[in-house]
């Protein structure tokens, strides 16, 4: 379980390092998604954005399974669960607003990219 953890760990700095470096840290913590309109952005495509569509989730997942893996604890196991659950429900609902915002151009990413493991290598 401690080799999962590290490697879990290992593998979340490296994705969120590589998402950060896309990303501006205010889009990293949400506060532009809080007024959309006054802060257009365009379609991530480029970078670990054409490995995954959600390398942030993805990296966040990560982490809560090394808590879980190298704690051993119980409660981190059902946090994971829960957590897995939330973000498989919020991933759908932003992909439902990002079809309106940015329509067909967003399908075919849908379609080109998977949703959450980014394809390797990154």
């Amino acid at each position: 379980m401690v080799a999962i953890g590290v490697l879990a760990l290992l593998a979340a700095v490296r994705i969120g390092t590589l998402a950060s470096r896309i990303i501006s840290q205010r889009t990293l913590v949400g506060l532009v998604e809080l007024e959309p309109q006054r802060n257009p952005q365009i379609m991530l495509r480029n970078g670990i954005y054409s490995k995954s569509r959600n390398p942030i989730y993805f990296a966040h997942w990560l982490v809560i399974l090394a808590a879980a893996a190298l704690s051993g604890y119980a409660a981190n196991w059902a946090f994971l669960a829960l957590d897995s659950l939330l973000l498989a429900i919020l991933i759908r609902v932003e992909e439902n607003e990002l079809v309106v915002r940015y329509g067909p151009e967003f399908r075919d990413y849908m379609r080109s990219v998977p949703r959450f493991v980014p394809r390797w290598p990154w």
